[in-house]
């Protein structure tokens, strides 16, 4: 092929069209085309971007990821730690380019913060060291009673992706819904919340938000405390009685 492009471009990455033609003494001549008949993949794979997790309810957890749109791309494998486990260990493969997101089960989200990793693997076999490639972490939230009407809640850093604020939610049984009661600063990770005067359960949730794949929010856990409330703080004096 001599100083042809095909010679110049074999080692890049890319699909090549070969054409070969022919041409006798005589003057005839030939000619055949082969489109993207050469795939050359890349010696390093293109790895996938996880965009978020976050918890959905007590025992599952949504991993969502970007489309891995390599054309060396042979499959997905996800994988998971536990705030107990000591390494992460693959809990499922993908095999199909277009799925993007992943319901993770069976899960105790309210004791336990979950991370996890996801590898691209090529055609070639070729991936990533695990320790190469980020991880997303769940938030944990905790809740504890400090007075008559005050109540203290903690939260986990969300790991995996910058954080501009967080959004601390609040849930009673006057609602059916969880009432947004304050936004604080990425660097914020606890909050007294002062307004818990009735004799209710009420529950708490945090949302970490920002930018890229944390457009969406990340939920936490739900974490309860049952208030005693502060009726019996409540004390009206007689001051005279009288008869008409």
């Amino acid at each position: 092929f001599g100083n042809s492009s095909l010679v110049s471009n074999t080692f890049k990455p890319g699909l090549f069209d070969i054409n070969l033609q022919v041409k006798t003494r005589n003057g005839c001549s030939d000619e055949i085309n082969k489109p993207e008949l050469i795939k050359v993949f890349d010696t390093i794979p293109s790895n996938t971007t996880l965009n978020r997790v976050t918890v959905l309810n007590d025992h599952e957890v949504l991993i969502e990821w970007q489309k891995n749109v390599d054309i060396a791309f042979s499959h997905h494998i996800l994988y998971r730690k536990s705030s107990l486990d000591s390494s992460f260990s693959a809990i499922k493969t993908f095999k199909n380019q277009d799925e993007i997101f992943f319901v993770d089960k069976n899960l105790n989200t309210i004791d336990l913060i979950y991370c996890y990793k996801i590898v691209s693997v090529d055609k070639c076999g070729q991936q990533l060291k695990l320790y190469e490639v980020p991880f997303h972490c769940t938030i944990n939230v905790a809740s504890k009673k400090l007075s008559e009407n005050s109540i203290k809640v903690e939260w986990s850093r969300y790991e995996g992706s910058p954080v501009d604020y967080y959004e601390v939610y609040r849930q009673d049984k006057t609602s059916n819904t969880n009432q947004l009661i304050a936004t604080v600063t990425s660097t914020t990770l606890e909050l007294i919340d002062t307004s818990a005067y009735c004799n209710y359960e009420y529950s708490y949730k945090v949302k970490a938000n920002g930018p890229r794949g944390l457009l969406e929010g990340s939920m936490s856990d739900t974490s309860q405390v049952k208030m005693d409330g502060i009726s019996h703080l409540q004390k009206s004096e007689i001051i005279r009685a009288t008869v008409e």
